[in-house]
């Protein structure tokens, strides 16, 4: 594989205070400006640069940036918005120009599309306006970092809820159809300018472009036509985000063009490198399911992007995470050098086995994970109750999980059994290289997690109630603000009153297991719930847990 590709978005973090952070890219809004800054700037740089050595060191030969935005200057922007970036086009200027004389190929990163109020204003609401200013950031961005090699296209998500930024983007591609003219409209002129274009397909559901990461008609219709030396097309390996039990994306096999494979070695939903994890079965089971796919140009491992929480160690500097980084090295041992997974831990292995059980049995519910289940244009996810960083022990998760999972005590059972293997690790990480205190925490962690799986499956009783209390207060004193990071342990036991009838109706008419769409989903799914919904939210807003309204781009997304 030629490119193999690493996000470099970590040395941006140092210094931003916030304590639940946005991972979905540089937090340009957090970033100082101004001759004050100069400090955190050559801290930047100096940072920037020890990651470049780090990574190459592992094997990686390019990196992604953020963001095309707010690294371009336009006339059209505010006064303060233009001065920002233009703070930031220099400083980046340099900082980009030290990692190409390290001989990285650098990419960077653009949502489509990106506006200020001004611009919305000016534009006045017309999309072909909308992509002719695009396309002209897209000429002033290379004109000004002519040594960047290409950029990364989000077409299927936009900026979270909690980016107060004046530079803000939006979902601007609405259909494959509007997607397919983008491309054919901007492949022309990034050929001119010699420059690559990576498009993800990875999206969160919204219009009826939302599908692109898993449906064969869309993608088909998206790439219909396109064809270029300059184009990759980037997916993840699934069809939904970085989750276990996710059988390989067969678009793989479907696109006969250059193909991206994207990866995660910090993963979000796993303790995102504050715990111990090991993604290296996963690893090897998608490649052997990719075997035989033609054009599979690189691979691009996240290392530091992704979720929204409060773990914050920097992969590939400082101490950083030496999880995330063996899963980075991995990863390129796989797919890059074609090395076994035996190869690649040869001391390791029998440890690591005992990571990848306890992740899969304990954090994952096997028999809801196993399960495939699809909401409108969205893949459900595999994990439920532990999402980012925390831990949801209330009652609409319970009354969920008894009604999806069948075999109870099977349950939790097994969760308690894959369980013993805690202390053997724990004896057996002392004669490796990695940190006991994290082999603890995951141990302390996994506890909170067994409790949560016996509220959801064992007879309600006050009993347990008090014992998950008293263990969340022993959970926090032993890992306290400050320190180790920790979970957020989220507890609500009042009763939630829907009934196992409203269910099983519910979810016959709004879940479907297969991936195409039924005629339900065309009259009710895609048309009348996203038009109840809208008409719900405008009438009760507050109805909805402040979690599902705020977090990413909220939940309005799924029915958009």
């Amino acid at each position: 594989m030629d490119l193999r590709l690493v996000d470099a978005i970590g040395p941006f973090f140092c210094g931003v205070k916030r304590r639940r952070l946005n991972w979905s890219k540089i937090p340009f809004h957090d970033l100082p400006v101004g001759e004050a800054s100069e400090e955190y700037w050559e801290k930047a740089r100096g940072k920037a640069d020890e990651f470049a050595v780090n990574i190459m060191t592992a094997g990686f030969n390019a990196v992604t940036l953020d963001d095309v935005a707010h690294l371009t200057d336009h006339e059209w922007y505010e006064e303060e918005v233009r001065e920002r970036i233009q703070f930031f086009a220099e400083q980046f200027h340099f900082i980009i120009a030290g990692l190409c004389q390290r001989g990285l190929r650098v990419f960077v990163t653009s949502d489509v599309v990106t506006m200020t109020g001004a611009v919305s204003k000016r534009i006045g609401g017309s999309r072909r306006k909308q992509r002719e200013f695009y396309f002209e950031i897209l000429h002033l961005f290379f004109a000004r970092f002519p040594q960047v090699e290409g950029v990364i296209l989000r077409v299927g998500e936009s900026d979270g809820l909690d980016v107060h930024d004046q530079l803000r983007s939006e979902l601007h591609l609405r259909t494959a159809k509007e997607a397919n003219k983008f491309l054919k409209e901007l492949l022309p002129l990034m050929e001119r300018a010699g420059k690559t274009v990576i498009l993800r397909t990875w999206t969160v559901g919204a219009y009826r472009l939302g599908d692109l990461i898993w449906h064969r008609g869309t993608l088909g219709k998206v790439l219909e036509g396109v064809s270029s030396e300059r184009f990759i097309v980037s997916m993840k390996p699934g069809d939904s985000d970085f989750f276990q039990y996710l059988s390989l994306n067969k678009a793989f096999f479907r696109y006969e063009g250059k193909k991206l494979l994207e990866l995660q070695a910090r993963p979000e939903y796993e303790g995102a490198g504050e715990l111990p994890t090991f993604l290296g079965f996963q690893y090897e089971r998608y490649a052997e399911d990719l075997r035989g796919v033609e054009n599979l140009v690189g691979v691009s491992v996240w290392c530091q992007t992704g979720g929204w929480h409060r773990f914050r160690r920097l992969s590939f500097l400082g101490e950083g995470s030496p999880w995330v980084e063996n899963n980075a090295r991995v990863a390129l041992g796989i797919f890059s050098q074609g090395k076994s997974l035996k190869e690649c831990v040869p001391k390791e292995l029998v440890f690591f086995e005992g990571l990848d059980r306890v992740i899969r049995e304990i954090f994952y519910i096997r028999e809801f994970a196993a399960q495939k289940w699809f909401f409108r244009r969205v893949r459900i996810p595999p994990l439920l109750h532990v999402y980012w960083d925390t831990v949801f022990m209330i009652a609409p998760v319970r009354k969920l999980m008894r009604f999806f999972v069948m075999d109870h005590e099977g349950a939790i059972r097994e969760g308690e059994t894959a369980m013993k293997v805690m202390p053997w690790m724990l004896g057996l990480v002392d004669e490796l290289p990695y940190p006991r205190e994290d082999v603890e925490f995951l141990e302390s962690t996994l506890e909170m997690i067994l409790l949560a799986r016996r509220y959801f499956f064992e007879s309600y009783n006050e009993k347990l109630i008090e014992e998950i209390k008293e263990a969340k207060k022993r959970y926090k004193k032993r890992w306290p603000k400050g320190g180790h990071a920790r979970f957020r342990i989220r507890t609500d036991f009042q009763p939630f009153h829907l009934k196992r009838r409203a269910l099983r109706w519910g979810t016959a008419v709004m879940l479907r297991r297969q991936r195409g769409y039924r005629f339900v989903d065309y009259v009710f799914g895609l048309t009348m719930l996203g038009f109840c919904y809208r008409l719900f939210r405008r009438a009760r807003p507050e109805a909805l847990p402040k979690f599902v309204r705020e977090s990413a781009m909220g939940v309005d997304a799924l029915f958009k």
